[in-house]
Formats: structure tokens, sequence, C-alpha cells
């Protein structure tokens, strides 16, 4: 008999899927993308390639984040530079030095770096939707919806 158990983390789920449409704001996180009712919905901590589901199971991470974490999760040197970051400030009215520091880096010394901004509204609801795109480089997309 095995000591598996994810009791706390199905109930969580079933609480999510309440308030959240699928009980996930993404739908390859959702346990029915693996094996419902066997696969841990919720994590409560990880470090490296390593997390623990809120049942306490351990599990090596294989997803790792879907390819967003290759340097593992709560890597030092990142979190350092987040906490130092954070000390600052995270979110300004003005233009901030390190977005000059940043072009500079990814656009290789060229003049521009392709940084674009849209906003887009439909059916009187605001959408705004960020591009950042550098030559030779995957381009990020991010989008809010205000509804």
């Amino acid at each position: 008999m095995s000591s598996h158990r994810i009791e706390a983390s199905i109930s969580l789920y079933e609480r999510a899927k309440q308030i959240i449409p699928g009980g996930s704001q993404m739908y390859n996180k959702r346990p029915a993308s693996y094996a419902p009712a066997k696969y841990p919905a919720f994590v409560k901590s990880a470090e490296g390639c390593h997390f623990q589901d809120v049942d306490g199971n351990k599990y090596t991470d294989y997803l790792l984040s879907y390819g967003a974490i290759s340097l593992g999760y709560d890597y030092a040197p990142v979190k350092q530079a987040v906490i130092k970051q954070i000390e600052k400030g995270t979110l300004f009215s003005l233009s901030y030095e390190l977005e000059i520091e940043l072009a500079e880096e990814r656009s290789g010394g060229k003049n521009r770096a392709g940084f674009k901004t849209q906003v887009k509204r439909r059916d009187r609801r605001p959408h705004a939707m960020a591009v950042f795109a550098f030559e030779d480089q995957h381009a990020g997309v991010a989008r809010t919806s205000a509804e």
C-alpha cells in the first residue's frame, strides 16, 4: 500500500474550481492534464529541481515550470538579485536606468532594442499587450485584460 496521499491538494483544487475556471489559471497546470486524483494540484515549496506538494509528498520536477525554470527553483543568485531589486522598488511612474541597461545588453549595442507596446480596446473592455521583441531572439508577450 502506497503512502502517497493528495487529499489536501484535491481539497484545494475543488476550492479553486469554485472561483477559478478549471481550477487553475493555466490549462496545462490542471490535474486533468495529468492523472486526476493521483497527481498533485498544488505545490507548497520548491528548491532546485524538487518540489513538495501541500500534502508533504516530495517530487523531482521534470516539467521545470514548462521550461521557464532552467536554473531550478529558488536559485540563490537569481533570488538575491530579485530581493535586491525589490528593496529598490518594483514599479515606477518614470523610466528606470535598468531598462536602458537591459536594452543595451540584449541589443548587442545596436541602436534599437526593438521594444514595442500596443494597447487595444475591444468591446469597451481595455486590453493591453506588451510585446518584447529582439532581433534574432525569442519574443515574449504578456497580456492583461480588465473585465
